[in-house]
């Protein structure tokens, strides 16, 4: 069965809140999705989800550079708490639903 998460983050960085989306899709215990961070989208590489607990990869892409990550932490349909670790240190990144996004779902598809 295959499961959506659409959150709002928040993620706390040394120039302050930066604030972006996570769409992460749950299939079999595999993670895909992508994360939206400084004005840019960008495809999650790799990841795992087991009851709850989830891992997953990418990159992700200021103005100036591109620095891939780590992420790890904890999802329910109604909240996230991410630690990304970066080159540039460790981050951290609590999220609640994207509601918006939620009601352009079909009703078979939202996280019930």
């Amino acid at each position: 069965m295959e499961r959506k998460y659409m959150y709002i983050l928040e993620m706390a960085v040394p120039r302050g809140i930066r604030r972006g989306r996570l769409l992460i899709e749950v299939f079999g215990g595999i993670v895909r999705g992508q994360l939206e961070m400084f004005r840019n989208m960008t495809e999650i590489i790799s990841g795992s989800c087991e009851r709850g607990r989830i891992e997953f990869d990418g990159c992700m892409k200021t103005l100036g550079y591109t620095m891939k990550y780590h992420a790890s932490g904890r999802i329910t349909k109604r909240h996230a708490e991410l630690e990304f670790d970066t080159e540039k240190g460790r981050f951290h990144a609590s999220g609640e639903p994207d509601v918006l996004s939620e009601l352009n779902l079909p009703r078979d598809e939202q996280n019930g």
